[in-house]
């Protein structure tokens, strides 16, 4: 074995906080095996391309310092030779190298605690500082392995890896994580001379049709399934041309190729005899959308064809690629992270590597002295994602291997060479597009299937006969019943899907539980059933959660669900005294009686300001007057707002500004509040002591619990919210009291407790028993979670794709919606309940009316600044007809405004009493009638002039000989 170790000095230029100096990162490259001169030769081509592909985010200046040792030279002492690369700095390795070498490298890098960068995977179970970059294939295999069913298989391997896929596959067999699967095992020393290994194969597998006593009919075996798990293409040629002159080509075989360069062997050998031949590969999507990256990307591909095949790049060519991309992105985002990261690693100091006061590690000391930073360091390499040539790039942080991997699914059938018909996602979905290779073993599946259920209102329920004393408790389990027998939402879902979608014949097997994890990978109940092939199917009530899904294959959800609150329903409140005032919220009655007053106030003030709303009340008398006191003014917006009228009214126009406004106002107030009222005096309403699950959780009068050992329970048990978290306290204090053994008890407890126990259930079965007598029942608050009800298959089942195509198109139909119109509403008991109570009304809050708010109040506004522009204006024309100063005229008539009386004016002339009038006045026709004011009459009388001459027409007095009142 030539085994051969580089050492590679990566100079880095980056800021230091202390000294910007070039960095010198070590990294030792170590290759051993049959792969170690394609690694060596690929090796430089592909450092290059990480570098140019990274050059334009980090700046890199590279040098290689190469030292060589072969590990096969006793000459020399490896360890010695390690300790002398550590001395000089390598902080990680990259490399392949065997299982022999591998448990003590895996040692020697984890006692000095050195990252050590894998091309190939030795299913390590714990994290030794060994970082696997292979994707792992077995899981890929288990998937296949379950999905068809496969009961026997034959695997043949050559090396040492392949033995622990096969140790690790015998592992899962006796652990029953693979379920009835006899596997027979050959190793294949020379490919050469494999034709006894072959006709012992032949024989081993040629197993005679089996009777079925169900049927009454011969069943043929599915087929010989052999797996192939060589460490060289070239073992895999010369074996698969031994097939070939076999004659181990026929329908019968199907082969399964675990290597991820499977698309360069020729497949002309399988092309004709109708084998089967299934293999996996990395997806050929290498996702670069960046034109420089993509041409970095082809000149890689160029410098490496002649090491890579015909039909693509090899999978060693892409890992070592990878594996420095993985490691310059580690490095690149150390030197960039946060100041206090980097001074705890303190490695990189004067350009060079240090582990604590000394550069690189010395192992030749009597103690090991690891290196400082290795757990930091490896840590950030665990935590590197990316998009890399082999996809998706992720480690799991337990063992170091490659997790979230993607493999695209190749099978060759007939005539037809490699096609792609699937992909394969870790850690166990297998998805398959194209299934036509195995349409054949429809010819004896096409048997009657067994669906498991439980009875369950309404999802499956016994059909009422007067001659059939069958009933629930007299059924045991494992009864077996005609689909005629039964009915229900799954019935008729069974009957859609089996009958007029697959056209199977079917029956259903009754179970007692849904079904639980006794132990690890033993179930009960209907899983049980699928889990040990006993029934082929479960359409039921059987809620997808994940520790089921690891068990059974489930199909898209046929119904969607939550967890609900169920109490019992309340007596309805009749109506109160003072249940007048209910149409109306208490904001709404605040905000009327602030704008009564607030109009009132504007009302008066507008009227004293404006000289339109003065008058004298007879010809005789000396001071004027005005209606709108505030004591006229609270009753005129109150006898507006009743809708009364009074004979008192506006004359200014301010003033008629704001009853307008108020006027609308009311309008529109009372009109709301007589359609409101209606509802509230005559429906008798619903109060429910708590409206969702914060209220419920908030309180302790109301008692709450769920069915005991139930997914329900789960959630709240495993929630790691806080509201969840202290409901679910509450239930362990009171857990005699409030845990339930069923749904049916739970469901009497709520009836029984008048209101004192609300009972946490799944929303399906709680709108159900809403609807049914005696209808004291009602749900409060949304869902707490989301879950749905699916269709289980046992791992692997032929029937899962095509049930999932069903359950969407029925779906995409509105048949399932129809379905649940059928089984839970048309068919309800308490539908009349139901309408009175969907017609309770609700109060009015302010954003119901709040627009005629804000119409009051624009209104009033206006009515304010017409009234003081009306004051200016009146206040302009009296000190220009009187010649005196704006602001005396404007002091004067402000007192007039509020009193009727000017003070100064008074105690300063003894013939004041402006407004007096004359002892004779002469006829005022109306047509000639004008609006006089209290200064401009004043002003007149003081100087003795005639009401009655043209220059004084705007002084004149209206008169009402009928009310003896005169108006200035």
């Amino acid at each position: 074995m030539n085994v051969r170790i580089y050492l590679l000095v990566i100079v880095l230029v980056h800021n230091i906080p202390v000294n910007e100096t070039i960095l010198q990162i070590p990294v030792g490259l170590m290759f051993n095996g049959y792969q170690h001169d394609l690694y060596t030769r690929i090796n430089p081509f592909a450092r290059q391309y990480v570098l140019n592909k990274l050059e334009r985010r980090f700046q890199y200046n590279v040098t290689e310092l190469i030292d060589t040792v072969d590990l096969n030279d006793t000459d020399i002492d490896t360890w010695s030779t390690l300790c002398a690369q550590l001395s000089n700095g390598i902080m990680a390795m990259i490399g392949q190298v065997s299982h022999n070498d591998f448990d003590w490298l895996a040692g020697f890098c984890s006692a000095y605690q050195v990252p050590f960068l894998g091309l190939n995977n030795h299913n390590n179970f714990e994290n030794n500082y060994y970082i696997s970059l292979m994707p792992d294939v077995l899981p890929a295999l288990l998937a296949f392995l379950r999905r068809y069913q496969i009961n026997q298989l034959v695997y043949i391997y050559d090396d040492t890896i392949g033995a622990y896929r096969l140790k690790h596959l015998m592992e899962m067999q006796t652990t029953n994580k693979i379920h009835n699967l006899n596997i027979i095992s050959r190793y294949l020393g020379n490919p050469d001379d494999s034709y006894d290994l072959l006709q012992n194969v032949e024989m081993m597998t040629n197993a005679p049709p089996r009777f079925s006593p169900m049927t009454n009919t011969f069943l043929r075996l599915p087929g010989r399934y052999i797996v192939l798990d060589f460490q060289s293409l070239e073992t895999y040629r010369i074996f698969m041309d031994k097939i070939k002159h076999r004659g181990m080509t026929t329908a019968d075989y199907h082969y399964i190729i675990l290597s991820l360069n499977t698309k360069q062997l020729d497949m002309t050998y399988f092309r004709y005899g109708g084998v089967n031949v299934t293999f996996f590969a990395l997806s050929s999507d290498t996702n670069i959308r960046d034109n420089h990256t993509l041409s970095f990307h082809e000149n890689y591909l160029n410098s490496t064809k002649d090491f890579n095949g015909k039909t693509g790049p090899l999978v060693e060519s892409l890992l070592i690629v990878d594996a420095w991309e993985t490691l310059l992105r580690t490095i690149n985002r150390m030197l960039i992270s946060a100041n206090e990261t980097r001074d705890k690693l303190k490695v990189f100091r004067q350009g060079r590597f240090y582990n604590g006061l000394t550069p690189g590690i010395d192992c030749r000391n009597n103690h090991i002295q690891a290196w400082s930073a290795g757990q930091i360091y490896l840590e950030n390499l665990l935590n590197t994602t990316f998009d890399g040539l082999t996809g998706n790039i992720q480690f799991s942080n337990t063992t170091g291997q490659r997790t979230n991997y993607t493999f695209d699914v190749y099978r060759v059938t007939g005539n037809a060479m490699p096609k792609h018909i699937g992909f394969f996602r870790a850690p166990n979905t297998l998805e398959v597009i194209d299934d036509s290779s195995f349409r054949f073993r429809m010819s004896y599946d096409n048997r009657t299937r067994l669906i498991v259920t439980i009875l369950d209102e309404p999802f499956m329920m016994l059909k009422k006969s007067r001659n059939d004393t069958l009933n629930i408790k007299s059924i045991p389990r494992g009864t077996i019943l005609d689909p005629s027998m039964v009915e229900g939402f799954c019935v008729d879902l069974a009957y859609a899907i089996c009958h007029e979608k697959l056209q199977l014949p079917y029956k259903f097997l009754i179970e007692t539980k849904y079904g639980n994890e006794i132990e690890k990978g033993v179930w009960n109940g209907m899983i049980g059933a699928l889990v040990n092939r006993d029934a082929d199917l479960s359409i039921a009530s059987l809620t997808i959660n994940g520790a089921r899904e690891k068990a059974v294959d489930f199909s898209k959800p046929f119904i969607d669900l939550g967890i609900s609150i169920m109490i019992r329903k309340p007596e309805k409140q009749k109506p109160g005294v003072f249940s007048f005032m209910a149409p109306l919220s208490k904001e709404i009655w605040i905000c009327v009686i602030i704008s009564y007053l607030l109009v009132s106030a504007i009302l008066f003030f507008v009227s004293r300001t404006s000289s339109y709303e003065w008058y004298f009340e007879n010809e005789t008398d000396v001071v004027p007057r005005n209606k709108f006191s505030m004591q006229n003014a609270l009753f005129f917006s109150f006898a507006a707002f009743m809708h009364q009228g009074v004979d008192l009214l506006p004359r200014s126009f301010s003033g008629r500004v704001v009853t307008s406004a108020w006027w609308f106002f009311s309008l529109i107030l009372v009109s709301s509040y007589t359609a409101n009222l209606a509802a509230f005096l005559t429906v008798e309403k619903l109060v429910t002591p708590i409206e969702s699950v914060e209220d419920l959780a908030k309180q302790t009068e109301i008692r709450y619990g769920t069915v005991k050992g139930g997914s329900t329970m789960a959630f709240f048990n495993k929630s790691t919210l806080i509201t969840f978290k202290r409901m679910w306290d509450f239930m362990q204090q009171h857990k005699d009291d409030v845990f339930v053994t069923s749904n049916h008890e739970g469901i009497e407890k709520v009836r029984r407790s008048k209101g004192k126990f609300a009972f946490l259930l799944e929303s399906t079965l709680n709108e159900y028993v809403n609807e049914r007598y005696p209808c004291d029942t009602m749900r409060v608050g949304e869902n707490i979670d989301a879950k749905g009800y699916g269709i289980a298959t046992p791992l692997g089942s032929d029937l899962r794709e095509a049930i999932n195509i069903a359950v969407l198109e029925l779906t995409e139909s509105g048949f399932l919606e129809r379905l649940k119109q059928k089984w839970y509403y048309e068919r309800s008991e308490c539908t009349n309940v139901g309408t009175k109570d969907s017609k309770q009304s609700t109060e009015l809050n302010l954003a119901n009316v709040a627009g005629m708010f804000y119409v009051l109040i624009v209104g009033l506004g206006a009515a304010m600044v017409i009234a003081f522009l009306e004051f200016l204006l009146k206040a302009k024309i009296d000190s220009t007809r009187l010649n005196q100063n704006i602001r005396e005229v404007m002091r004067r008539n402000l007192r007039i405004s509020i009193t009727g009386i000017d003070f100064d004016e008074k105690q300063q002339h003894t013939d004041y009493w402006p407004l007096q009038a004359p002892p004779h006045t002469s006829p005022v026709h109306p047509e000639n009638e004008r609006t006089a004011t209290v200064s401009s009459t004043y002003d007149s009388l003081k100087h003795g002039e005639f009401l009655g001459f043209n220059e004084q027409k705007d002084l004149t007095f209206r008169g009402s000989k009928r009310d003896n009142i005169s108006h200035l």
